[in-house]
């Protein structure tokens, strides 16, 4: 899957961990903003409608969300693994070439970490609430584990939330390997049926 070169999460003007409630809201807001019968004419305002458009597509969709997540990760890995030539880290200059070689054996292991670094794991807990939880919102405790870890969390859900809702806890998911990025935790939130 191609993405652009935005950023979808600014482009609609939301953070990271934002909610399937939030992404619709902002996105709603935007789309009547610059929606082109309103600015009939205007090449700018339809550029931006576009983007809009194409971020809530990706954002508003769990599976394409992820990859979206992972492919903006690997992307600030790579920026953060980018070596100059003769292995001397990126921003080093000519003038701290001495102290490079003094202490290249502590750069060159480090390089190494760095290069073999890898993102945690992206983590689903389905999670039941009831109608009443649903409606007023409720902080409810949450268990996960992590290899042999346990990890107790406590998520805030929401009054009015909607059955299938994925709320997103970053960096709260698998642990990185060699000093990489830990994944995110994605809580699907289901709302059990009422008696009546």
């Amino acid at each position: 899957m191609n993405f652009g070169n935005s950023d979808y999460y600014q482009v609609l003007g939301i953070h990271r961990e934002a909610d399937d409630i939030e992404v619709k809201k902002a996105y709603r807001s935007l789309a009547h903003k610059y929606h082109p019968d309103k600015n009939f004419g205007d090449k700018e305002s339809e550029a931006k409608f576009q983007d809009i458009v194409e971020a809530y597509e990706v954002l508003n969709n769990t599976e394409k969300r992820l990859k979206y997540d992972n492919y903006r990760d690997s992307i600030h890995r790579n920026k953060e693994l980018h070596i100059l030539k003769h292995n001397i880290p990126y921003g080093i200059s000519q003038f701290d070439n001495f102290f490079y070689d003094f202490f290249k054996g502590f750069y060159g292991i480090a390089t190494y970490h760095r290069k073999n670094a890898q993102r945690g794991e992206d983590i689903r807990y389905n999670h039941r609430i009831s109608l009443e939880e649903a409606t007023l919102g409720v902080e409810t405790v949450i268990k996960t584990f992590q290899y042999t870890k346990q990890n107790t969390l406590v998520v805030k859900i929401p009054p009015g939330i909607e059955t299938g809702t994925r709320l997103c806890l970053h960096g709260k998911g698998g642990a990185g390997i060699n000093g990489g990025l830990p994944g995110d935790l994605y809580v699907v939130v289901y709302i059990e049926d009422h008696p009546i």
